[in-house]
């Protein structure tokens, strides 16, 4: 009996991480040169920021630029429900920010201290087009930042997010099966 437990939950947790294959690419299949000294990403994740307006658009602004050090707290608060604390938390934590501000910071804190401007969108797909997903541009560190693009799953009363991809300064760090434009 406890062999075959083993064995279903090796196989539920190894499930559970293999929906990030963004491991198949490297920069030299997923990077086009430009003239310039450039490069463009060519790879196979759909919502990387570079796909803009070809497989995915804006549909709507949920959150127009902000810079969270210039807003009050109770501006803050109304942005983090507005967005939902768990999706806030989320981003955070894939950004690894919490770790960089400590076990006591709070979400505003962290946004006040680590944050240099936010965005948030929602955007719909051109061929994932049952997914519902949100799109937040992060910048950190003066001139570093990130996209992240969550699909938000309603079941009932309850709202959950997944995380469909996460880019870096363009560098792919996160992409899930859902957006991934090639069967596998």
């Amino acid at each position: 009996m406890f062999k075959p437990l083993l064995v279903l939950s090796l196989f539920m947790a190894s499930s559970a991480f293999a929906q990030d294959i963004s491991k198949l690419e490297n920069y030299k299949n997923s990077y086009l040169e430009l003239k310039d000294g450039s490069s463009r990403y060519v790879g196979k994740c759909s919502t990387h920021e570079s796909y803009e307006k070809f497989y995915f658009k804006t549909t709507k602004i949920l959150q127009k630029v902000v810079e969270p050090a210039e807003m009050s707290e109770v501006q803050l608060q109304a942005f983090i429900k507005k967005v939902d604390v768990k999706l806030m938390k989320m981003v955070i934590k894939r950004l690894e920010l919490d770790e960089m501000a400590g076990d006591r910071a709070s979400v505003i804190d962290i946004l006040r201290d680590y944050v240099d401007d936010i965005s948030v969108d929602s955007i719909t797909h051109a061929i994932f087009t049952d997914l519902n997903l949100i799109r937040f541009n992060v910048g950190v560190g003066g001139g570093n930042g990130g996209y992240l693009v969550f699909n938000q799953v309603k079941e009932g009363a309850q709202t959950s997010y997944q995380l469909m991809s996460f880019t870096f300064d363009s560098e792919l760090r996160y992409c899930d099966r859902a957006v991934w434009l090639q069967n596998l």
